[in-house]
């Protein structure tokens, strides 16, 4: 199963889907979404289930730019008093530099490579080991990504029905 896209916002009264897509590779795909001006319309034919929804006061996201409308449909299901922190990863440090100031509404620190967001989320559980219970982590993007931060919480301590994961691709 491969996503290149994901629904992000949507506005219920409207019935309007905002879809990220991703086209930072060759395919069909990729090159009918580059050709896409805003406010063209199409129909959306199936959507996935997932069975993530956000619980807890505090939801940790980590992932890379795949994620980034998973996080955002998380974001928007969220109660919202619910504290949302956490780390993406992207390819180039132009794209995550875009994040920053194009997504600041989506309150994660950008990182340029999977050393990084590891060593970046290894730092963050040590300073707020005092509020981690009351943390949902949820990991989404690369599969190897996914594996490894998953390792990363389990030698803290956290367990598996604290963490919720979606693998896109290897």
């Amino acid at each position: 199963h491969y996503t290149d896209y994901t629904p992000a916002i949507w506005d219920a009264a409207e019935k309007i889907c905002t879809l990220y897509i991703d086209t930072g590779h060759a395919g069909p795909g990729s090159s009918w979404a580059k050709d896409q001006v805003e406010g063209n319309a199409f129909h959306y034919m199936k959507i996935e289930s997932e069975k993530h929804y956000p619980l807890g006061s505090h939801l940790v996201f980590l992932g890379d730019q795949t994620a980034i409308g998973h996080f955002c449909a998380l974001q928007q299901l969220a109660q919202q008093d619910t504290e949302i922190s956490g780390f993406i990863n992207f390819n180039d440090a132009i794209t995550a530099a875009a994040f920053s100031e194009n997504c600041a509404w989506l309150p994660l620190q950008p990182t340029t490579a999977y050393t990084e967001i590891h060593t970046q989320t290894d730092k963050w559980i040590l300073d707020n080991r005092y509020k981690i219970e009351d943390c949902i982590f949820y990991l989404v993007g690369n599969a190897k990504l996914i594996v490894s931060l998953r390792k990363l919480l389990h030698t803290h301590g956290i367990g598996g029905s604290r963490i919720k994961s979606k693998g896109f691709w290897q």
